[in-house]
This record gives structure tokens, C-alpha cells and sequence, in this order.
């Protein structure tokens, strides 16, 4: 009996350890991080799945990079390119980043050396030269400098007179930038240190460093217009101006929504700008007419909707293929801004390959068609409307979609999947992505109406300098001075015009559609109306 008890144990003690083993055996294999180097894509691809159909690697992966920037740079010459020319200003490392080889191959020119003249952004400036020049010049260690927005000399800001010559050269081909029929950034994708995309990562992560310095230069042509002002040299003045509203208009042709951002922010600063020049420099009537040319032949405005439609659209297309490869680690990736992903399992794998991505691709083309109508849509109320109803529904949708983020987890890890969970991962992918249509195109607004609100101002500037008064309403610039007088673009009626001894308040209603009094942003309480008064008002504080 004993000696049946003691080979039970043993075969007991055995059957344990061939347990345990099983199951570390099982673990390793379902739960083990696997090689997806070699993985084929599975997918069609097509233009109602994909959309890009090439270029597609060996393994069946479109090269979402190579695509963009196919599109981006067709038919773009470097001579015609404004990047170019404001690389050549920032130098081959702007902000100091390392551009990679890829990005000068890309824009079709050679790298070069760093020399003295690279363009120093005001930060930057400022850091080397506080301990020397503060007491010299307070204002410009300032995070908001007066002279950014009002006349000033140089002798009263000499640091800040000192960094614009720093400057000269840069922007001089900034200048020549701004003259430039094209504009092509490239988009070139950080290469992953470690594993995860054998040497591929997001088009989420591709930097734009020129694009914001851009901005900057911009910025720096506008305090030289004001110093140039103050001085009283009006020609160079405008000549810099028109350079900024050149700048923002070619910037704002990039391919990425932020680059058409970027550029509408650019042209924006350059109309306050503007506006006091005319309330400084009191230009007679020729010279405003002459402006108003100048504004005229402006290039126009890149298009919000094109970005949306190819730029977006490929951004998120590039993370539902990276998805497809790396599951739901890809969406925590995006959720917390993490440039690695971990590899995928076994488990992980099967529960990838369960889902129909043929329809997840096809979902994520149809809400991009969807935004990129509602986008173009000429009447701005309509346009509202459907943009709104398109972002409730994909957040009502996409919260339905999070709360199976747990049941996802549990089927990627066990490899299983249910019927839906292909459209709800399409879902979840695209309201994390989702642009804030509504916020950027009353951006787009509010640029148009301020610009619009300029025309009228120097057309009332033109008629004061003829009449030596502003005239009692808006109809009388017609047609000697404007050949229409433009409404409000935010409520469809004219705008709001009222002069008085010693000038005027002109102002549109603003997003609200509301006429709160001439009240802007910059009151308390805050309102929305875009306001122009001359003469200007004195800064606040």
C-alpha cells in the first residue's frame, strides 16, 4: 500500500511539474513578444481602403512617407520652393535639431555648414545675452515686448536693434522665400532606436522645424517694420510687411493642417501690423491705393480642406496600419505620446489577423470624405453644422468604442475576436486622431474678417486723406475706394461702422454672431468681436 501510495506521489509530483511546464511553455509561446519583420500585410490595397495604392514594400505595407512627400513635392523645383530658401535662412540645423540626410535629399539639395549668419531666434538671443544686455535694453527680455506691436527707434531698444542686424541676412532669404511660387516641407519619419517597426515609425512623429521658424522670421520682420516706422523709413517699413503677409500666405500651402495654421497666424500678426503702420504713417491717398494693389496680388490662402483630406487622412491611414501591425500598443503609443511601441505576441497576432481591415480602412476613408465636404462647403452655417454633427457622432460613437478598450485587451490577449470590434477599433483610432475642424476653420475665419476689416480701414484712411474727414458710412467708399464693401463674414450683415470726432470703431460681430459692443478678446470680460479703432489705443498692460 505504501509503496502505491509513494508512486501516486510520484506521478502526481510529475503530472505538476508537466503542468507547470505546459503552462510556461503555453505563456511563452501566446505571450512572448514574436518577430514582425517579415509579417505580410493582409489587407487590400486599394483607393477605398488604403487610399494610397503606392509605393508598397516587399511585405504589402504601403510606404506612407514616401507617398506624402510623392504628393507634396510633385513638379516643385528647389529653386521655386520657399523651404529652400528658409533653410538656407534657419541653417541646416534649425532650433539646433539634426536634420537627417533624408530631408536634404528629399528637397533635392545637397547639406551645408553652419555659418554666423543662420538666423537666432529672439529666445535664443536672449539667453546669450542677459547677463550683458539687459540693463542696455529691459523691454526686449520681456516674454511680450511693446515694440512687437507699436513704433519704436533703435536707440531706445539697441539689443533689439542688435539681433535684427544679427539677422539681416536671414532675412533676406526669407524675403526671397516669400517671393517663392511653391512651398514643399518634407515629412521624414524618425527612425525607431529599438524594435517595433523595422526602422519605420508614425507620420505622427515627423517633425516640421522650418514651419515654426517661419513663424519666427516672421515675427522679426514685423518688429523691423516697426522700428523701420519709427524711424520714419515708411518704404521699408511696408517692404517688410509685405514680406510677413507674403510669408504667412506661401507657409500656409504646406501639406500639414499645423503648417496652414502657422501660415493663417503669420498673416493675422501681419495685419495689426499693418494697421498701425496706417495709423502712424498717415500715407496719402495714392500711397494707401498702391497698398491695396500690393494686398491685391497677395498669393492666396492655402486651402484647410486639402490638408484635411490628404495630409490627415494619410496620418491616420499610416496609424491604422501601424495598428494593424502592433495592436492596441500602437493606441497607447498615440494616447501618451510614447515614440516606441512594444512588439506585438503570439496572441496579440491572432487577434490582429481575426479583424476585417479591409472595413476599418474603408471607415476611416469614409469619415475623411465626410470632413473634407463638410470643410468645403461655401455657406459657413451649414458648414458649422456639419462639422459639429460629425464630431458629436464620432464622439458618441468613440465612447462606446473606449468602453470596450478592457474587452480589447482580453481578445488581444487571448487571440479571440467578436463580431463589431473591427469598426469600433476604426472608431477609437479616429477620435484620438480627429482634427479640431471647428477650431480651425473659425481660425480660417477669423483671418479672412480681420483682413477684410484692414481693406476697409485703408480704404477709410484713403478717403480721410482726400476729405480730411472719415464719412459717415460705409457706402460712401463705393466705388472710388472699394468696389464692394464686404460684409460680415459671422453674421452676413454689414459690418458695424461708427466715426466720431476723432475717428472711428469698425468692427465685425466675431464667432458668437453676437454684437457685443466693440468687445474683444483682449477686454474683461472677455468677448469676440474683431475690432478696428483709429486711432489705435494705447496697449494694455
Amino acid at each position: 500500500m505504501r509503496k502505491l501510495l509513494k508512486v501516486f506521489g510520484v506521478i502526481i509530483v510529475v503530472l505538476v511539474i508537466l503542468a507547470v511546464i505546459c503552462v510556461g511553455l503555453g505563456y511563452r509561446y501566446y505571450f512572448d513578444p514574436v518577430d514582425i519583420s517579415q509579417r505580410k500585410a493582409k489587407f487590400t490595397i486599394s483607393l477605398e481602403t488604403t487610399y494610397v495604392t503606392e509605393p508598397v514594400d516587399s511585405l504589402g505595407y504601403v510606404d506612407y512617407e514616401a507617398a506624402v512627400n510623392q504628393r507634396l513635392s510633385k513638379g516643385i523645383k528647389p529653386s521655386e520652393n520657399a523651404v529652400v530658401f528658409l533653410l538656407k535662412a534657419t541653417g541646416p540645423n534649425p532650433e539646433g535639431g539634426n536634420l537627417s540626410d533624408r530631408f536634404f535629399q528629399a528637397l533635392g539639395i545637397p547639406r551645408w555648414e553652419k555659418t554666423p549668419d543662420d538666423y537666432v531666434n529672439h529666445r535664443n538671443y536672449v539667453t546669450e545675452n542677459r547677463a550683458t544686455s539687459e540693463g542696455r535694453d529691459p523691454e526686449f527680455f520681456q516674454v511680450d515686448p511693446p515694440f512687437m506691436t507699436r513704433p519704436w527707434l533703435a536707440n531706445d531698444h539697441p539689443v533689439c536693434a542688435e539681433w535684427l542686424a544679427k539677422n539681416a541676412v536671414a532675412l533676406r532669404y526669407a524675403e526671397q522665400a516669400s517671393r517663392c511660387p511653391k512651398y514643399y516641407h518634407p515629412l521624414v519619419v524618425p527612425q525607431r532606436d529599438k524594435q517595433g517597426s523595422n526602422g519605420r515609425g508614425s507620420l505622427l512623429n515627423a517633425l516640421l522645424p522650418v514651419t515654426q521658424l517661419t513663424r519666427h522670421m516672421a515675427l522679426a520682420l514685423i518688429q523691423r517694420a516697426m522700428m523701420n516706422l519709427g524711424e520714419g523709413k515708411h518704404d521699408d517699413a511696408w517692404a517688410d510687411l509685405l514680406t510677413a503677409h507674403r510669408l504667412g500666405r506661401i507657409a500656409s500651402h504646406g501639406g500639414c493642417v499645423i503648417e496652414v495654421l502657422v501660415g493663417y497666424a503669420i498673416d493675422t500678426k501681419a495685419v495689426d501690423a499693418t494697421l498701425v503702420f496706417l495709423d502712424h504713417a498717415k500715407p496719402n491717398a495714392d500711397t494707401i491705393r498702391s497698398m491695396l494693389k500690393d494686398l491685391e496680388q497677395l498669393p492666396p490662402h492655402g486651402e484647410l480642406a486639402r490638408a484635411v483630406g490628404q495630409m490627415e487622412r494619410m496620418m491616420a491611414h499610416d496609424t491604422l496600419q501601424n495598428v494593424y501591425r502592433y495592436g492596441y500598443q500602437e493606441l497607447d503609443a498615440i494616447a501618451n505620446d510614447r515614440k516606441e511601441v512594444k512588439l506585438p505576441t503570439r496572441a496579440t497576432r491572432a487577434w490582429l489577423d481575426a479583424q476585417d481591415w479591409d472595413l476599418i480602412f474603408r471607415t476611416g476613408n469614409e469619415w475623411y470624405d465626410r470632413y473634407e465636404a463638410a470643410c468645403r462647403n461655401p455657406n459657413r452655417a451649414d458648414r458649422n453644422d456639419a462639422v459639429e454633427a460629425l464630431t458629436t457622432e464620432l464622439h458618441a460613437i468613440a465612447e462606446e468604442s473606449r468602453k470596450f478598450m478592457a474587452d480589447l485587451m482580453v481578445a488581444s490577449i487571448t487571440g479571440s475576436a467578436t463580431a463589431g470590434q473591427s469598426e469600433r477599433l476604426a472608431y477609437l483610432v479616429l477620435r484620438l486622431l480627429s482634427p479640431d475642424l471647428n477650431k480651425f476653420l473659425n481660425s480660417n475665419d477669423r483671418r479672412e474678417q480681420k483682413f477684410q476689416n484692414l481693406r476697409v480701414a485703408m480704404a477709410l484712411a484713403a478717403y480721410r486723406a482726400d476729405h480730411g474727414k472719415y464719412p459717415e458710412t460705409l457706402a460712401a467708399l463705393q466705388p472710388k475706394y472699394l468696389p464692394t464693401i464686404p460684409l460680415d463674414l459671422f453674421s452676413g450683415e454689414p459690418l458695424i461702422y461708427e466715426p466720431d470726432d476723432k475717428g472711428y470703431l469698425l468692427y465685425s460681430v466675431g464667432e458668437n454672431a453676437i454684437d457685443d459692443g466693440g468687445q474683444t478678446k483682449d477686454d474683461f470680460p472677455q468677448f469676440d468681436d474683431l475690432v478696428v479703432r483709429m486711432p489705435l489705443p494705447p496697449l494694455k498692460k
